[in-house]
């Protein structure tokens, strides 16, 4: 019999997320590969500017420049970055030492997206902090799926029969009735992902730098609250993606597009692809992100108002875009199971 549709979800969620690794894994090493490539060349040639080769034969030339390729040079230069960054003890991770299998799948357990040779590390595991988080996971967790069946899940069988008609009215108060308990979930969900979830992996890993998210609920834009709500996906877009088609000579606004219909792919991949049913609802959802953010920055210039930009921040998501989202998915996938 086929899996469950979540358990589907959550393998795909997480491939997805080891395949961005992967792909700064190779970029970050890539990187370091050029600059010690380059390092060594310039080091090449100082040293033989330096060595006399008057009297030397061609066997003690490339005696010379054996010995003077070594990683020494750049390693000393990041040695020196390093030192000059407050929250990085030694002894630091240098490369080519860093490729190794234990190096690559400490990077695939740590709460990062984005590859790097050295984080921030604590001291040391608290095994109380992790009892009291894996506590909370299931507390919560609970909580959701309480919510989810005895509220959310009513709602949406409830609202077939008017999706069949077209009926606004009864659309419309099916969404509003589904709103309140869908921010409660959505905002458990953000709550058990981003700080239990995140912060359980940083502890046991002893990953010290936890900022994975900020304020974005004070939002007063979309494009602030992109910005802020998921701190590793949006550090990795903009390492990876973002900045690379600028240097490339994208204009700034062609490559904002890019980087939404990128991530709307995958949005689209993770909630379709479990149910076996490709709608693009969450394709162009996301598309919709970049009028929204051109919209939202107007409103917060014309009324210059904290309140009122926050205002409309919540109802376009949590009281019309995410309720009528889960309806229509709902619905079509009522319908591609009761055709099959």
């Amino acid at each position: 019999s086929p899996s469950h549709p979540v358990l589907n979800m959550m393998y795909l969620f997480q491939s997805v997320i080891i395949w961005l690794k992967l792909i700064s894994y190779s970029h970050a090493n890539k990187d370091l590969r050029i600059l010690h490539g380059r390092t060594r060349k310039m080091d090449l040639s100082s040293s033989s500017n330096s060595v006399p080769r008057s009297g030397l034969n061609s066997r003690d030339e490339l005696t010379v420049e054996v010995q003077d390729d070594k990683p020494g040079v750049f390693n000393e230069k990041l040695q020196a970055i390093f030192s000059e960054v407050k929250d990085l003890q030694p002894p630091f991770v240098m490369y080519p030492q860093n490729l190794s299998l234990g190096n690559l799948l400490f990077f695939m357990v740590a709460p990062t997206l984005c590859y790097q040779l050295n984080y921030p590390r604590s001291q040391s595991v608290r095994g109380r902090y992790v009892v009291w988080i894996v506590m909370r996971m299931c507390f919560v967790a609970a909580l959701m799926l309480f919510s989810v069946e005895q509220y959310i899940k009513p709602t949406l069988e409830m609202s077939l029969l008017p999706m069949q008609h077209m009926d606004v009215l009864s659309i419309t108060e099916r969404l509003l009735r589904l709103s309140i308990p869908n921010t409660y979930v959505w905002l458990w969900g953000f709550y058990l992902y981003f700080h239990l979830w995140l912060n359980f992996l940083a502890e046991i890993t002893r990953f010290g730098d936890r900022q994975f998210y900020k304020d974005w609920w004070n939002a007063r834009t979309i494009d602030r609250y992109w910005r802020t709500w998921n701190l590793p996906v949006h550090n990795w877009i903009t390492r990876h993606l973002y900045y690379p088609l600028l240097r490339k000579g994208t204009p700034k606004g062609l490559a904002v597009l890019l980087c939404f219909a990128f991530s709307a792919v995958f949005h689209e991949l993770i909630i379709s692809l479990p149910f076996r049913h490709i709608s693009l609802h969450a394709f162009f959802g996301m598309l919709a992100q970049v009028p929204l953010i051109f919209l939202t920055k107007l409103i917060d210039r014309r009324f210059d108002n904290s309140f009122a930009g926050n205002a409309t921040f919540w109802c376009l998501f949590c009281v019309v875009g995410q309720p009528m989202g889960i309806i229509m998915y709902y619905f079509d996938i009522w319908k591609f199971n009761s055709k099959a």
